[in-house]
């Protein structure tokens, strides 16, 4: 019943237009009876008869979208929007609305937030697909964030520049100080920490490029904070792992894995690592990628 009732409530603009139409239909009313007496009927049915029925349209249309423009309502069109400097980060639906987004856009960007989001700098707004170029541009100047890394001056002269993030080391860090890094958010994190376990540690920093999401850019990019510790690796003995085991490594698959195996089973134990290249599907490159994780 109370929704019933929203449809005859009306706000102050609206019954001022309401009250306008009706005067202004009184004097068509009037006019339509008086003016025979002055000018033609032809003249009085059709041109003040048309002109005032489009005045008071368009009296009605201002004042009902000058009242849904309060209400942070569409029309889109018409929307009157505010600029403001701004941190999008933790920033309201109500204030992203008042920028020009509509409910369900601005709704967009903070379930992105919710489910961990952050956004570290002013292109990474560009991500969200509800941030068109347009709107972009429109509120770029008032985004208080770095336009990409933030970077402080070592030196008064700018020569060295560093960024404000710590350094890790690659084969010891866990996934918490991996997501701290500008561009590795949880899922990248945990994604390297898995990859590290399986491989049995990394023996180079390019290995991180072959992890899923990785890309060479992101690489270059914090290679100053990424760094090397050597540590001993997970090594495999080709001598008493089956095959099932061996297949478990990133490097080798279950082919490369079974061929190992009957190697030795017809010829008995490997003396040495490079004998397992006597399997014709292990090239050079596969066994320089392998030989730093396995052992006899």
């Amino acid at each position: 019943m109370s929704d019933f009732k929203e449809y005859f409530r009306f706000s102050s603009s609206e019954r001022k237009g309401i009250l306008i139409l009706m005067i202004l239909i009184f004097m068509v009313m009037l006019a339509k009876w008086a003016l025979p007496f002055f000018v033609s009927a032809e003249i009085g049915q059709n041109a003040d008869l048309q002109d005032l029925v489009a005045y008071a349209e368009k009296q009605i249309e201002d004042s009902v979208n000058t009242d849904m423009i309060q209400k942070g309502e569409k029309p889109d069109k018409n929307k009157m929007v505010e600029y403001f400097n701004f941190d999008p980060n933790g920033l309201s639906v109500a204030n992203w609305e008042k920028m020009g987004l509509s409910e369900k856009q601005a709704e967009s960007i903070k379930k992105y937030e919710k489910k961990g989001g952050k956004f570290r700098s002013k292109q990474d707004l560009k991500k969200m697909y509800v941030i068109t170029e347009e709107f972009y541009n429109k509120i770029e100047p008032f985004i208080l964030l770095p336009e990409t890394l933030i970077f402080e001056n070592s030196t008064k002269n700018n020569i060295m520049r560093t960024p404000r993030f710590a350094k890790i080391f690659i084969n010891t860090a866990d996934s918490a100080a991996f997501e701290k890094l500008y561009g590795i958010g949880a899922v990248l994190s945990s994604r390297i920490i898995r990859y590290r376990e399986a491989l049995g540690g990394f023996y180079d920093k390019n290995q991180l490029k072959e992890v899923y999401g990785v890309q060479d850019s992101l690489l270059k990019q914090l290679d100053s904070l990424l760094l090397f510790d050597r540590v001993e690796l997970k090594k495999i003995n080709i001598n008493a792992a089956n095959a099932d085991e061996l297949k478990r490594h990133p490097y080798i698959n279950w082919q490369v894995a079974n061929s190992i195996v009957k190697i030795r089973e017809q010829h008995g134990e490997y003396l040495s690592i490079e004998e397992v290249q006597k399997s014709k599907l292990i090239n050079d490159s596969i066994f320089k990628m392998m030989e730093p994780y396995l052992k006899y």
